[in-house]
């Protein structure tokens, strides 16, 4: 199992955005049987004065795996200006990255049958609201700027279709966390692809009870959706992973059941939340959970501590039928031997990226993989800086060829540019490899 290495497909020279940003995450899906791939790509402000400034997405369409030669960059969303309902303050309404469920052009059932959703889907993002004047300039610290009154939570729902030759976005919904699943209040994104579950569709999600606080903690779960009345709708939501646990990812392994991954907690996320704090322990545990029943109940099957650092991890599957966990391994310490995080230990630490294989039992881990490490692939970042290498998203991708493809996906960037300190490096953007068996 290994990468094919290949050199970086995304960067902020292609960017399609009035403001100067930088592509970083990726989700990657089949649009076309025949090999046409979609790839969602998130951009970040450069020179924002906060990590997690992100403005927008840009569509990549291609033929196949071809990086260098995108067949079409489309605008799929935008930040923008809004005014706060209640009190009237001025807003920026930043669009995070957009996930993407789609059944492609030309599916079939297991049948053979035609899909009869096939040449649509939907992208769902996350929408954060900070203050800012009129003309769009942030006011004060970024995201820890402070919003008058209560807080502005809201996911764009986009409505997608493609008929082989023409990508459309045929609607757009800005709704509120609490309008998009029946029963539940929808808090975060998912870091991973859509399962096709017959004519429905399945994506990961984090969701809490519904409550008048904006920041209630949600859990990591599964999110099942439905094609009603020619629009995808999110209609049913199954807890998974603990309270506090976020950014899930889902596949289907080769005997039909599910897996899912999470990320865990720090610590400070939730102080003096009992369940939250208890949470915050496995922040750098790799946790698999398994479903025989299609997503109505699950059971933690790999439980491994100490292997990760707590940043975002995916749940990936093989061309070969393969399930593995990528993310970044645990590391004390830095590149220039700085010792970072509690009681000296790097609990967020990006410099590298790898992937743990399970085991033909699904009981455990192997040996881990490299797919990226610059701390030995690059030369060295700026005085004082590390490389950042994070949010691996895997899909697998039906080519010209009629065989799956595994491919990974993820952001390079230097920490002191994430930071607003430094604009992008030649090697800032966003990656995507092949993963061969």
């Amino acid at each position: 199992m290994k990468t094919t290495a290949h050199a970086q497909a995304f960067s902020s020279l292609q960017t399609n955005h009035t403001d100067k940003g930088v592509y970083q995450l990726a989700h990657p899906f089949q649009l076309d049987v025949r090999g046409i791939v979609g790839v969602s790509l998130n951009i970040r402000r450069v020179m924002a004065d906060q990590l997690d400034i992100e403005i927008g997405s840009d569509l990549a369409i291609l033929n196949g795996l071809d990086t260098a030669h995108p067949k079409q960059f489309l605008p799929l969303a935008r930040s923008r200006i809004i005014t706060h309902p209640a009190t009237g303050q001025t807003l920026m309404a930043l669009s995070y990255p957009v996930a993407v469920g789609f059944v492609p052009f030309g599916a079939t059932l297991s049948d053979g049958s035609p899909h009869p959703h096939g040449g649509t889907g939907f992208g769902i993002s996350h929408v954060n609201a900070v203050p800012c004047t009129s003309d769009g300039s942030l006011i004060g610290q970024g995201l820890t700027a402070r919003i008058e009154g209560k807080g502005v939570g809201m996911v764009e729902l986009l409505q997608l279709s493609y008929n082989g030759c023409e990508f459309r976005i045929d609607s757009r919904n800005l709704l509120d966390f609490n309008d998009l699943i029946p029963g539940w209040r929808f808090v975060g994104m998912p870091l991973g692809g859509f399962v096709s579950e017959g004519a429905d569709g399945l994506l990961g999600g984090i969701c809490a009870a519904p409550a008048d606080d904006p920041n209630a903690l949600g859990r990591a779960g599964l999110v099942r959706w439905k094609r009603v009345e020619g629009a995808w709708r999110a209609v049913e939501f199954v807890p998974v992973g603990p309270l506090a646990s976020y950014e899930p990812s889902v596949v289907r392994d080769t005997d039909g059941s599910l897996l899912m991954t999470v990320r865990g907690c720090h610590e400070y996320s939730a102080p003096g939340n009992a369940e939250a704090l208890a949470e915050a322990a496995n922040m750098n545990h790799i946790r698999v959970w398994r479903s025989t029943d299609n997503g109505a109940s699950w059971s933690l099957i790999i439980n491994e501590k100490g292997k990760r650092v707590c940043t975002t991890v995916c749940m990936g599957m093989t061309a070969g039928g393969r399930p593995f966990v990528a993310g970044g391994p645990y590391c004390a310490k830095d590149r220039m031997g700085r010792e970072i995080g509690k009681d000296g230990h790097s609990d967020w630490m990006r410099e590298s990226i790898v992937m743990w294989p399970l085991s033909d039992d699904r009981s455990r881990t192997l040996d881990a993989v490299v797919v990226r490490d610059p701390r030995v692939e690059f030369p060295p970042p700026m005085e004082g800086s590390t490389w950042w290498v994070d949010h691996p998203i895997t899909a697998l991708l039906t080519l010209d060829d009629g065989r799956p493809h595994a491919v990974i996906t993820y952001r390079v960037a230097d920490y002191l540019e994430l930071m607003g300190k430094a604009s992008p490096t030649p090697l800032t953007g966003s990656y995507m490899e092949e993963i061969l068996d």
